[in-house]
């Protein structure tokens, strides 16, 4: 008679954690024997699993369903203990309903899979204390065999690493001109022929003009200064709000004028694009028919539905690079997703400090308070152009029977 699996927690020594397991070595490790150990018990509850297929399937409205279950009833009829219920108290399951109900309803619909670490890292931001619950609760999935990774798991978004956050955000090499080329042009192979103008305008207008995601969301025609080649910025869009909100850089605007941009030539070609193939009057949102960029059905876009399109389209483009530069794109750091939509906003700042802007003028582009951000996150951009420049311009007196002059000789000439 074959032996009964047993789940266990084991220490694995080469990455000086705790691990699962049942039948299988599973995937994830563990700070802790006992949470190593709940996920081994876990995973023993084969009838609960479902199929690999099932798994697949299951939302994150569904799975935080299962999760939350304080009773059910076994296959006897006997109301017992939720599965994920074992071990916590009533008040703990309450308090983790509570923090988990946003993160559900803003993504519910998305299966479990399609969340990453780009997701995970703007919730954990927008919302601190509700971030170790869903930990938890994806820490459960992994178990469950529901997912291969926990997004959530070591993010490092506590206060002590802000500065490693900067630092990180220095390491990663911006996208070249011709991958945001390449990148928008991913569109017409990934979204729906009558959606793609809009998302490939997006991903150019967002390139070249530096807005955040919420303040391009928010864009009404009548901020856009075609003639003068001027954005006015009133608003952002905020999704876990929904509802409009200030904008951050609250120094460089007035409520009545909002904050002025440039309007550069490319990010003006992908507006005449959208008004040419979709009109003026697409925006099918009541309360905002002046929106310009929206849905395929004419709605406001959120980070949800936002989101559908630009993993696709990320995925396809990842996928035509090489390791090395897929590396450089999350800052050589294994925990970071290459290549967020921010990235685009990145990619501009990096443009204008190349050609020589001041950072206290491309501050004023993006919307930055204090122009030390900017040299802190992009200045390095330009450091090897830089470099090039003082190389070109040597002070130094030339050698005797040198024919290199000076810079005072060369500028006289």
């Amino acid at each position: 008679m074959p032996r009964k699996a047993k789940p266990t927690a084991f220490f694995d020594k080469k990455a000086q954690r705790w691990r699962a397991r049942y039948k299988v070595k599973l995937p994830g490790t563990y700070g802790s024997e006992e949470e190593a150990q709940r996920a081994a018990d876990l995973a023993s509850h084969e009838d609960l699993i479902g199929t690999p297929a099932e798994r697949e399937e299951m939302t994150v409205a569904q799975f935080a369903e299962l999760w939350m279950q304080v009773e059910r009833r076994n296959a006897e009829g006997d109301i017992v203990p939720g599965i994920f219920a074992v071990g916590r108290d009533k008040p703990t399951m309450r308090h983790n309903a509570e923090r988990i109900s946003t993160f559900v309803d803003r993504y519910g619909s998305l299966k479990l899979a399609e969340i990453d670490r780009e997701i995970a890292q703007t919730f954990w931001l927008d919302y601190k204390g509700r971030g170790p619950a869903l930990r938890a609760m994806f820490n459960d999935a992994l178990a469950f065999g529901k997912v291969t990774s926990n997004p959530f798991a070591r993010l490092g978004l506590d206060r002590r690493n802000q500065k490693k956050r900067v630092q990180g955000r220095k390491r990663i090499q911006a996208l070249t001109s011709e991958e945001v080329d390449r990148l928008a042009a991913m569109s017409d192979s990934v979204v729906g022929v009558r959606y793609r103008p809009m998302f490939r305008a997006a991903i150019i207008f967002a390139a070249y003009s530096g807005l955040r995601f919420g303040e391009q969301a928010a864009l009404h025609w009548d901020d856009i200064d075609f003639a003068n080649n001027r954005i006015v910025v009133h608003k952002q869009w905020r999704t876990k709000d929904r509802e409009y909100a200030p904008l951050k850089a609250r120094e460089q605007m007035t409520e009545a004028d909002g904050r002025t941009i440039i309007l550069y030539r490319r990010a003006e070609l992908a507006l005449r694009e959208i008004e040419e193939t979709y009109g003026r009057d697409f925006s099918t949102q009541s309360d905002d028919p002046e929106l310009i960029f929206t849905t395929p059905r004419g709605r406001r876009l959120n980070h949800g539905n936002h989101y559908y399109y630009w993993s696709r389209i990320r995925s396809a483009f990842l996928a035509t690079l090489d390791d090395k530069r897929v590396a450089q794109l999350r800052g050589n750091n294994d925990d970071q997703t290459a290549l967020h939509w921010h990235d685009l906003r990145h990619y501009h700042a990096s443009q204008l400090m190349n050609v020589g802007h001041r950072s206290a003028d491309v501050a004023k582009q993006l919307g930055h308070a204090d122009a030390t951000l900017v040299e802190e996150l992009y200045g390095h951009t330009y450091e090897a152009e830089a470099l090039e420049r003082l190389r070109a311009l040597d002070p130094s007196p030339p050698k005797k029977g040198s024919k290199r002059g000076s810079v005072r000789q060369a500028s006289d000439a």
